[in-house]
């Protein structure tokens, strides 16, 4: 208790009071961040918020004031991240928990430098408070806390406390202000960006916020006082919601000092390791109903009444909550404050759309952004540059005017820029020629010639394969650069009658064209003068876009030259039906070569325009396609098993190629591709120049000759044709769900006379490829729709490739059988062949699988045999014992093993638990992948698992508790107050701070400290946080003319000066190198530790020696 008792009244409330000036000073500054960026439709807000929180928590905690943006701040910040990252490496392989396993880690080196740099900083922090140190008398008790004009910062305390008292020593005070430097800012830079994005997207709370501010302030500019933060108590409400939904300490962890039955009945030995996940008990519906919904209103006195006081955790609760509680509601308002009474938040980004990742504080995969402002130009408007005026099309009936009537067929300006390369090929061409082109062409694609390609997908899909599990041990696998050589080999193989050599320069050297060539033309279109050719010819990049395209018909003049060497000639179909039927498999190639020997309808330059278009078009979109397909079906485990399903009932083997009906047959497949291609349309637009004039049906006249542009990707995503438009859901293309749809609501082929020519191929294509893929493997989530940033090119790309993991099915496909073999007898009736499926043999009765349900999987013991279906309504559990199954929340139900409870702790089933993978990881194996699948796994895991379960690794187990009477018996008894073994991996930055201390040690540095958060104290903090919240607003003002501002860097500015100037007493100077390289530290410190944390073994100290990090 020495270190507690220490610091308590640094944050009694005469101490706050003092800190409301730093408060609203730091706010201001945030305020003028924003107000420079008011040009802009969208800040991300996350670094300004952080910049903030560290100032505020500098200055008033430590008594420093940073300067701002000082390299060292910065520093400090990346490292923040830097550790957490590392951190929950380590978390995730609990081998890496161990100091000497951890040594091996591969971010071993990474966490020493991170620590590095957040030690330097919090020294350099102390040696400038020390500098300027005044002699204190420490408060005997804790109302006794100092009052007088001077401010007091905790780490005065902490100085005092190591001179007068000798109860700490300089390596302690490191510890605390490590620990309040992390603490005091980047749980509420996390808190105050997840506040502004709520308030931004509920508006009516935003609007009484802003009222309630003018009625206790009067003049919105005002700066608050201490009484005035107080009296906001709607305010306060919000925030407390805020911290309900977002929690930044998103899960604690205590080890029990004593035998402990829990309320759900559970018996937790002496030592067992328990943690309490807050974020889950914060989202529990019979808690609170309809937890997803932001709604302040909980939190009036009437409806917390009744309310279980373990149900809400955002400080912990106990002896052990969080000393700066009031310190951070404080600060939270005073920054809320600032910034409203000086900007309107309008979103972009949502809770719908963050990607929450795990890390030491709750955060987003990416910055949180705020849109300010922006038009609607729903549903059409027009660009124009130079002497062009473009029309844009936005409805689905407006696309049907244009796209239907072949008067409007002729290409629009845009497609100029792909001249030099296509000339006037397929795509491109107009008039008779186009009219032609199609006539000879069409022939190709009939389905009695898809049939006879069929052979050509499979073989390729194979090698697609055989590609994939040469690779399929790495974490994931960039699946782009494989599905573009799987795209182009075939399309070379089937159209082109080619059959190109595995990889050669020459084939490299044209996939990079095609990108290159893609970044020009962008260009060229950003900078519309440049669309003229002659004008073109001074572009920076022209020379440039010559050797590229160079490049690009060498490749295609080498197909043409290869084929016409082996080319005999073919007769040419009079009609369309009328197409050849023999064995020999009929390229495109050989109709454009026998149209140019027989009738002379074509030349050799038409032939190359045709193969330049066909390569490109027959390659790069399928590619696309094929990789944000595999993305989805990873993201999306249950479209997954069902399509695995029905592979399994059309194929009956996986592993066997499917046929040319086969493929036909598999219906659930196709509404996944279309839904895929759905949300990322290859052709996101396409443009067309009107050959008469035209009024739209949204009532607008459009002129002969006006070029328009069909944005496909918008009317694909319309919420007024596609409810909820982001979410990928294949069974929007059930018959009955098309039925009253626009025709022209769904373009990926394009529409009417220009149609795409090749669709069914295209499709045979991608259904013979997912076939091949799924069938070897189970597809893991890396990159997901909510984190690939997709860019701008003549197709849909993502900037940086698409991330899939591949784990062999070959394991999966065993364990089926013997599930089938071993497991469906115990719990299934006889199988239905007729059908397919299997009925449920429960407690020795019969009954079928109800409509849609859907076996998702199996888990095997010595004792237990369970299996898992799906329905629309949620999942249901099977097992061949006699237990109980109850209904639990939602539609879920669970085994509840309930005559075996009171057994032996350690005994397999009684806590339910993910599925063992050996006595070294145990069932960590469960937890490992990426920040983001960690958080979701967690969430599963409350799911299926609520009120307890237990991870175990490295002969190691821990309880992790689910509900808020379970939390109560652990957290309120100080006996269970000594923290668990997770906290090790914090040893090496926080050393035995009071987050990590126990016993005497964390009851003498929790005296000393408590007094530093008295009111009396936090009342002389408002001055810097106001001062700092100024300072954040003027950094926002500095960005907001942007469409957007990254709020992450200038919260986090603000939240660690804010610290550093309140409990450390220290001001930062601005943006010094250490401040960069500490904020730094501290995110590279969190990837660290969850690394450590998902190999366990780098949880000792020992081990750790070795880790790679």
């Amino acid at each position: 208790m020495t270190r507690r008792r220490i610091l308590t009244p640094a944050f009694h409330f005469s101490i706050l009071q003092q800190f409301v000036n730093i408060f609203n000073e730091e706010t201001d500054k945030l305020v003028d961040i924003f107000k420079e960026v008011d040009d802009q439709s969208c800040v991300p807000i996350n670094p300004h918020i952080t910049q903030f929180t560290l100032k505020t928590i500098a200055e008033s905690a430590m008594g420093t004031k940073l300067q701002f943006n000082t390299e060292k701040e910065v520093s400090y910040k990346r490292a923040v991240f830097t550790i957490g990252d590392v951190l929950l490496y380590r978390l995730i392989h609990t081998w890496l928990i161990y100091k000497l396993v951890n040594f091996f880690s591969p971010k071993f080196f990474e966490e020493k430098k991170a620590l590095k740099v957040l030690h330097n900083f919090t020294r350099e922090v102390i040696a400038e408070r020390e500098r300027t140190f005044e002699k204190i008398q420490l408060p005997t008790e804790d109302h006794e806390v100092y009052t007088g004009k001077r401010r007091l910062a905790m780490l005065d305390l902490l100085i005092t406390a190591k001179n007068e008292e000798g109860t700490i020593d300089d390596e302690g005070i490191r510890e605390e202000v490590d620990t309040f430097m992390f603490e005091g800012h980047d749980t509420t830079a996390a808190a105050l960006n997840f506040a502004f994005m709520l308030i931004a997207c509920n508006k009516h709370v935003q609007e009484q916020i802003v009222e309630e501010i003018g009625m206790v302030l009067g003049d919105a500019r005002q700066k608050p006082t201490y009484k005035d933060l107080q009296e906001m108590k709607y305010l306060e409400r919000a925030v407390k919601e805020v911290l309900r939904l977002y929690p930044s300490v998103h899960f604690i962890s205590r080890k029990l000092g004593d035998d402990l039955i829990t309320g759900s009945g559970y018996k937790l030995p002496k030592g067992t390791i328990t943690h309490l996940h807050i974020y889950d008990l914060h989202h529990n519906p019979d808690i609170y109903p309809d937890p997803e919904r932001f709604d302040p209103d909980r939190f009036l006195p009437e409806n917390c009444q009744n309310r279980h006081p373990f149900a809400y955790l955002p400080f912990s609760a106990g002896p052990r909550n969080c000393v700066g509680q009031r310190f951070a509601m404080l600060e939270l308002k005073a920054a809320i404050c600032g910034v409203l009474a000086n900007f309107v938040l309008e979103p972009v980004d949502t809770p719908d759309t963050i990607v929450l990742v795990v890390d030491l504080v709750l955060r987003t995969k990416d910055p949180i952004r705020v849109k300010e402002w922006r038009r609607n130009f729903y549903p059409m408007y027009k660009f124009f540059a130079v002497h062009v005026i473009a029309a844009n099309i936005l409805t689905p009936e407006d696309c049907e005017l244009v796209m239907s009537n072949p008067v409007h067929s002729e290409k629009g300006k845009i497609y100029d820029l792909l001249h030099n390369w296509l000339k006037d090929g397929l795509l491109t061409s107009n008039g008779s020629k186009w009219q032609t082109r199609r006539r000879i062409l069409t022939p190709a694609f009939h389905f009695n010639i898809l049939q006879q390609f069929i052979l050509v997908f499979n073989e390729e899909a194979d090698k697609l394969v055989e590609a994939f599990r040469s690779e399929c041990k790495k974490s994931y696998i960039n699946i782009t650069p494989h599905v573009a050589q799987f795209t182009l080999k075939t399309i070379t193989e089937t159209a082109m009658g080619t059959k190109l050599h595995f990889n050669t320069q020459k084939e490299i050297n044209y996939k990079e064209a095609v990108y290159e060539i893609g970044r020009i033309l962008l260009y060229r279109l950003s900078h519309p003068w440049f669309i003229e050719q002659v004008i073109n010819f001074f572009s920076p990049w022209y020379l440039q876009e010559r050797r590229v395209t160079k490049t690009l018909h060498t490749f295609t003049k080498e197909v043409i030259s290869d084929r016409e060497k082996n080319f005999k000639d073919v007769e040419l179909p009079a009609e369309e039906h009328d197409v050849y039927k023999g064995k020999k498999r009929l390229a495109m190639l050989d109709l454009l070569l026998s149209a140019k020997n027989k009738e002379g309808t074509i030349d050799n330059a038409g032939i190359q325009e045709e193969v330049d278009t066909f390569m490109f078009e027959g390659h790069d979109t399928t590619a696309m396609a094929l990789g944000f397909s595999l993305m989805l079906l990873a993201s999306h485990k249950h479209v997954q098993e069902l399509v695995v399903q029905e592979m399994r009932e059309v194929l009956g083997d996986l592993r066997k190629k499917p046929t040319y009906n086969d493929l036909q047959n598999l219906k659930y497949m196709e509404r996944c591709i279309k839904e895929s291609l759905r949300l990322y349309p290859s052709v996101h637009f396409i443009s067309r120049t009107l050959g008469a004039d035209l009024k739209t049906h949204s009532g607008y006249l459009l002129p002969k000759g006006t070029p328009v542009v069909i944005h496909i990707y918008d009317v694909h995503h319309d919420p007024e044709i596609y409810p909820d438009p982001e979410k990928f859901d294949p069974d929007r293309f059930l018959p009955e769900n098309c039925q009253n749809r626009h025709p022209f609501a769904y373009l990926p082929f394009s529409a009417g006379p220009r149609n795409c020519i090749g669709q069914k191929f295209a499709m045979l294509e991608l259904k013979a490829a997912l076939c091949a893929v799924l069938g070897s493997f189970v597809l893991e989530p890396i990159d997901t729709p909510e984190t690939v940033v997709v860019v701008v090119d003549i197709v849909l790309r993502t900037k940086e490739g698409i991330k899939v993991k591949f784990v062999p099915r070959d394991a999966d496909e065993k364990n089926f059988r013997i599930f089938e073999r071993k497991v469906l007898k115990k719990i299934l009736g006889p199988r239905r062949t007729e059908e397919g499926d299997y009925r449920i043999l429960m407690n020795d009765e019969i009954r079928d699988l109800t409509e849609g349900e859907d076996i998702v999987g199996f888990y095997i013991n010595r004792k237990t045999a369970v299996i898992w279906t799906h329905t629309k309504e949620g999942s249901r559990a099977y097992n061949n014992k006699n237990h109980k199954l109850e209904a639990s929340r939602g539609e879920t139900k669970r085994l509840r093993c309930g005559d075996q409870i009171q057994e032996d702790i350690r005994r397999i089933g009684i806590w339910r638990r993910p599925p063992q993978g050996g006595v070294i990881i145990g069932n960590m194996w469960y937890l490992q992948g990426t920040p983001e699948l960690i958080f979701q796994r967690l969430r599963e895991a409350r799911e299926n698992f609520y009120p307890i379960y237990k991870l175990n690794a490295m002969l190691q187990c821990g309880a992790n508790i689910l509900s808020p009477e379970d939390c109560e018996l652990i957290m309120s008894n100080p006996i269970h107050n000594q923290k668990g073994r997770i906290y090790d991996l914090l040893h090496n930055w926080l050393q035995d701070g009071l987050l990590t201390s126990s016993g005497q040690k964390w009851q003498t540095r929790r005296k000393i400290l408590t007094p530093a958060f008295h009111f009396n104290i936090l009342q002389q903090f408002i001055l810097v946080f106001n001062e700092e919240a100024e300072k954040l607003v003027e950094e926002l003002k500095k960005e907001c003319n942007k469409p957007y501002v990254n709020v992450t860097p200038h919260i986090a500015q603000f939240t660690l000066k804010t610290i550093a100037e309140t409990a450390m007493g220290t001001k930062l100077k601005f943006v010094t190198k250490e401040e960069i390289d500490y904020k730094q530290a501290v995110y590279d410190i969190g990837k660290i530790l969850l690394y450590r944390l998902s190999h366990p073994w780098f949880i000792f100290k020992y081990f750790n020696y070795f880790s790679p990090w």
